[in-house]
């Protein structure tokens, strides 16, 4: 009980954390990072309510070569995508504390 109450505690940081990201990089930054954040948030909220058992890789796989496939490497492109890093960092650990079926049999 003690464990799953502070699975919620940590998924409402989590939450907040994400909500309350200040500076958004404008919308052509980096769609393919956009894009892999998109699909795990989805599948995140599919796994805590309970109405998937998909596997999914973590989200480390895929937003890193996205990001790196799309960033130029000036200051503007590093700015954009800060936000993302730190959205992708706290999606990472929300997969930690839910895993997938398989991941959970590890």
């Amino acid at each position: 009980m003690v464990h799953a109450a502070n699975r919620a505690i940590r998924l409402r940081i989590v939450a907040e954390v994400i909500a309350d990201v200040a500076t958004l990089p404008p919308l052509p930054a980096h769609p393919r990072a956009r894009e892999v954040l998109e699909m795990h948030a989805e599948a995140v909220a599919e796994r805590v309510a309970g109405v998937s058992d998909k596997s999914w890789p973590p989200i480390s796989d895929e937003f890193v070569v996205a990001l790196r496939a799309e960033s130029s490497g000036d200051e503007a492109a590093v700015n954009a995508a800060l936000p993302l890093v730190t959205v992708a960092a706290n999606l990472g650990e929300v997969e930690l504390m839910y895993p997938s079926p398989a991941g959970a049999a590890l």
